[in-house]
């Protein structure tokens, strides 16, 4: 998947929400963002929990959430290289709002 919200010239955010204690490649306190190893990364991330990062490799992919829950993760900027393969912490994502 590519998604590159800068070069429009204008502010996209793909917004998604995750359940960490859903199963996954990821412990309960975390989700893992599918993220390929030969992808190209330029992105924030709002985690939903007060935390934020910018991404600029897959070995960033991870978050550790001080809780299990619900959170809503916003990204913008540039992602290509982005795939669950139906596999790794796909089970976790339960809706794409944006």
């Amino acid at each position: 998947m590519f998604v590159s919200f800068s070069s429009v010239g204008y502010s996209l955010e793909f917004i998604s929400t995750w359940n960490t204690s859903k199963s996954g490649s990821s412990d309960s306190l975390s989700i893992s963002l599918p993220l390929e190893s030969s992808g190209n990364y330029n992105f924030y991330v709002d985690w939903g929990d007060n935390t934020n990062d910018t991404i600029t490799s897959s070995s960033q992919k991870e978050h550790l959430y001080p809780s299990e829950g619900v959170y809503t993760v916003k990204i913008s900027g540039t992602i290509i290289g982005f795939r669950f393969n139906n596999n790794n912490d796909r089970k976790k994502i339960i809706n794409i709002e944006q």
